[in-house]
């Protein structure tokens, strides 16, 4: 079981724009690092205002998610926080290494709010549907499970969600995406569930979508 016991010193940097206090510090806590922002405003060179976001020494990316799907996951996390009266075109992902004060690596990504717009309902709809697996595993509902998943022998399986379980932090609290992946209708996550003392436990997965739906292909807890 990957696991994460977060001591996370949050850091915000006032603009005229920004989330609120306790939004950020959700971020920063399922990301497991430090997060800041500020608003980059339109010049006679660029048109377009940014909402940068900084994500600086995440231990998630020695656990073996990656960059990209962090940032992809990120990216949506935000866009769903930001208020409708905020005005920006574009929002800036840093993901940023760093020791004794200098950067030893940096990569950007760059989102338009008008295409997270059209991906969110289908990210929060999958990180709904990976809620409700994970819920069911915590209350031992192995019928509810396998309607998530084809899985032939029910021992085999009811054995596989025991051992899930006895690895898990209890007093659970949610269950996040940190990295997110699209493919056609084929889904690669990386999934954190908090506990109610903000211990994270990661898992991966993969899905499908079939009919509007969701199936698991495979899951590693």
């Amino acid at each position: 079981m990957n696991r994460l016991n977060l001591i996370i010193g949050l850091f915000l940097i006032a603009s005229t724009f920004s989330c609120s206090r306790s939004k950020l510090r959700e971020i920063s806590l399922n990301c497991g690092c430090v997060v800041t922002e500020h608003f980059i405003a339109s010049t006679n060179e660029i048109e377009n205002s940014t909402k940068k976001y900084t994500f600086k020494n995440s231990k998630l990316f020695d656990l073996g998610v990656s960059k990209d799907g962090f940032a992809n996951s990120f990216s949506l996390q935000i866009f769903n926080l930001i208020d409708e009266s905020e005005k920006f075109d574009l929002i800036e992902i840093d993901i940023v290494k760093e020791e004794d004060e200098e950067i030893l690596s940096k990569k950007t990504y760059t989102y338009e709010l008008k295409d997270l717009k059209n991906k969110l309902s289908k990210y929060l709809d999958l990180e709904l549907f990976v809620s409700q697996f994970v819920e069911n595993i915590y209350n031992k509902d192995y019928s509810s499970c396998l309607e998530y998943i084809e899985f032939e022998n029910k021992e085999d399986f009811k054995s596989i969600i025991d051992k899930v379980y006895d690895g898990l932090n209890k007093n659970y609290r949610e269950t996040r995406i940190v990295d997110y992946k699209v493919d056609n209708d084929g889904y690669s996550i990386f999934g954190i569930i908090k506990s109610k003392s903000d211990q994270l436990d990661l898992f991966t997965m993969e899905l499908k979508g079939v009919d509007d739906e969701f199936e698991i292909i495979s899951f590693d807890f």
